[in-house]
């Protein structure tokens, strides 16, 4: 998501300037869980994830900002051993990130001069299927070590992101208003096999090991995005538009990765296991080990996006390193992982000044930051993500979405703090509000959704035809 060029200029008109950040510090810890047995001694299922909250504080001159930014991520593994050197793996992934911004002058309890919100939401949902082998290899040291490697995979891929802006001020006898959204809705689906397995990781592996692989591809599929975007400007000007950006995941080529062991590192449950970090080279990108993004469409890649002129913020979310198990017969589990992300403002945030205030900051970022998610019970994990795509049941994800809602709901902003920036983790808060079970706050993710009729048309379907299957088992 990037800066509308619009927005500025609007709001150096008017005045008011604001930044967005979002690096944040953790909520509630969350249960610990292993790998647990299911229908048969063949199967098991395990969940991990993580979030964390920032409430962040600044003036300019005689304005004041506040801002509450949220991130989380959940995912639930099934892996079915289908015979003593191949596994089946599920992977389900939902992701969350969203902020809450004002900015006010003289303060946003009487705002006379100058108030302005800035809303973004934004999540994704992702299943992963493959078939991993233990008759892989990998280079290490100039020799071929035995590894485990993906022999095929197929994934299903749905996001959502919103971004809203409004903004009145009053100056030396000028009133004026300005607003922008931005909606963007995405589907991709695929499946690729690779020639021979790709090497993932060695069977062996210790701490400060390097080593590469690289396999030939054969893949299936497509993805299609919806973007629409709308503007008005303190002159009451309004423009609009869509964009119907599309793609196909298909034919051939090679993809190569490069990994490392970071050395051991200890969750909360006491399991220690090693940190693998998976660089890929190739027309995909690798989320929480099975999973597949095709990089054309990633909504929260690093790479350029198609509506990056319209958006008001960048984002970006990727997975930083696994946390691996191998089992007796070498099968890889994923226990855990750690997810990257940062948030940048590139346009409210390089508006020139408030009123009487000094000049705001050229650009706002949080840099990057990691977030290492923790074993916790499939039940939780599950409830969670459904919480996450506005599906809430029971008290614990009745509050999880209370929580959430206060990034995005106006009135509901915990505190002002007027001086020098200040970032305030309020974990102890947000225990308090998960453990009192709030239900009436909805999920912050209905605010991704744009009011019926306001664009039109819902997304288009992907250009290749239906949905990916799980890929046959192998054994």
């Amino acid at each position: 998501m990037n800066a509308i060029g619009r927005t500025t200029a609007a709001w150096a008109t008017i005045g008011v300037a604001l930044l967005a950040l979002l690096v944040v510090p953790a909520m509630a810890s969350p249960a610990s869980a292993s790998p647990v047995p299911m229908s048969g001694s063949n199967t098991q299922q395990w969940a991990y994830g993580a979030q964390k909250w920032v409430n962040v504080s600044e003036t300019f001159g005689n304005a004041s900002y506040t801002a509450h930014a949220f991130f989380g991520w959940q995912v639930v593994y099934t892996a079915t051993n289908t015979s003593s050197t191949t596994v089946a793996v599920e992977a389900q992934r939902t992701i969350l990130g969203s902020y809450y911004a004002e900015l006010c002058d003289p303060n946003c309890v009487t705002p006379s001069v100058a108030y302005g919100n800035l809303t973004v939401v934004g999540w994704e949902k992702d299943a992963g299927f493959a078939n991993l082998t233990t008759t892989a290899t990998v280079t290490s040291n100039g020799s071929n070590v035995p590894a485990v490697g993906l022999v095929n995979a197929s994934a299903r891929i749905a996001g959502n992101i919103s971004e809203t802006l409004t903004a009145t001020a009053s100056l030396k006898g000028f009133s004026g208003s300005t607003s922008a959204a931005l909606y963007v809705a995405g589907a991709a689906h695929h499946e690729v096999s690779f020639s021979p397995a790709l090497g993932l990781v060695p069977q062996n592996v210790s701490a400060g090991q390097t080593w590469n692989s690289s396999a030939t591809f054969d893949a299936h599929g497509g993805w299609s995005i919806l973007v629409n975007w709308s503007h008005t400007s303190v002159t009451g000007a309004h423009s609009s538009g869509t964009l119907q950006p599309s793609g196909t995941v298909s034919g051939n080529g090679t993809v190569a990765v490069y990994g490392e062991d970071l050395g051991p590192v200890t969750l909360k449950n006491g399991q220690t296991t090693p940190a693998i970090v998976l660089a890929w080279n190739g027309p995909f990108d690798n989320v929480d080990g099975v999973i597949l993004v095709p990089h054309d469409f990633d909504l929260f890649g690093d790479g350029e996006q198609s509506w990056a002129s319209e958006a008001l913020t960048t984002q970006f979310a990727a997975t930083q390193n696994l946390d691996i198990a191998l089992d007796d017969h070498h099968h890889l589990h994923v226990v855990a992982a750690a997810t990257s992300f940062n948030e940048a403002d590139t346009s409210l945030a390089t508006t020139q000044a408030v009123p009487r205030g000094a000049p705001a900051p050229a650009t706002a970022t949080t840099g990057t930051t990691v977030l290492q998610g923790q074993p916790e019970s499939v039940a939780q994990a599950q409830s969670t993500s459904s919480c996450y795509t506005g599906s809430c049941t029971g008290v614990g994800s009745a509050g999880l979405s209370a929580l959430v809602g206060v990034a995005v709901l106006v009135g509901l902003i915990a505190a002002v703090v007027v001086g020098a920036v200040s970032v305030v983790e309020y974990k102890q808060w947000a225990r308090r509000r998960a453990e009192s079970g709030l239900s009436s706050t909805p999920s912050p993710i209905r605010a991704a959704v744009p009011p019926a009729g306001a664009f039109g048309a819902a997304p288009p379907s992907p250009p290749a035809s239906g949905l990916p299957r799980e890929p046959p088992r192998q054994g």
